[in-house]
């Protein structure tokens, strides 16, 4: 029986070079760092793949160079937790204003965005109970619309209490 292979010497290009090259060895390739300016959009979730076509490794024999793929990991932010589409943080209210119910402005989460939220607390708020502001969460990865922001109730008791206060919630009791 017959076998043909590639060349060993000079795998498959028909030449060998003269002398071999004190960079890449003969291998006819260097490894270099290179910058790539990649687009991330809005509402992509950690774990995903972005592909930057014609970014990758020079293609052999002076073909096309592949794709960059670049997989994604999001940073944990100080006062935010992502749940899919939906931001969820807490909300930190006095007792007198989870008791009486108040309007609070809060900060957008959206770092383009400078505008302040304003928030409803419904009297009666208990430690935990969710208040749900619709459309200003997550941006859709693939769409119009955004997520949730939901606040979680958390209320502040203080752990020392004037005379006057004592007196107020023992009459309030």
């Amino acid at each position: 029986f017959v076998m043909s292979t590639t060349c060993p010497v000079c795998r498959g290009r028909g030449a060998t070079a003269k002398a071999r090259c004190g960079d890449c060895h003969g291998a006819g390739e260097v490894e270099r760092e290179q910058k790539a300016s990649i687009v991330i959009p809005a509402g992509i979730e950690e774990g995903q793949t972005l592909r930057v076509t014609g970014k990758g490794q020079p293609g052999t024999r002076g073909g096309p160079a592949g794709n960059l793929l670049v997989r994604i990991y999001l940073k944990d932010h100080p006062i935010y937790e992502r749940h899919g589409e939906n931001l969820v943080r807490a909300l930190d209210l006095s007792f007198p204003d989870a008791a009486l119910g108040t309007t609070l402005e809060i900060d957008d989460p959206d770092p383009a965005s400078d505008k302040k939220l304003k928030v409803k607390v419904p009297a009666g708020t208990q430690p935990s109970e969710t208040i749900h502001l619709p459309g200003a969460g997550v941006p859709h990865l693939r769409g119009r619309g955004r997520g949730d922001l939901i606040l979680v109730a958390r209320v502040a008791v203080p752990k020392k209490v004037s005379r006057k206060a004592k007196k107020l919630l023992n009459e309030l009791k």
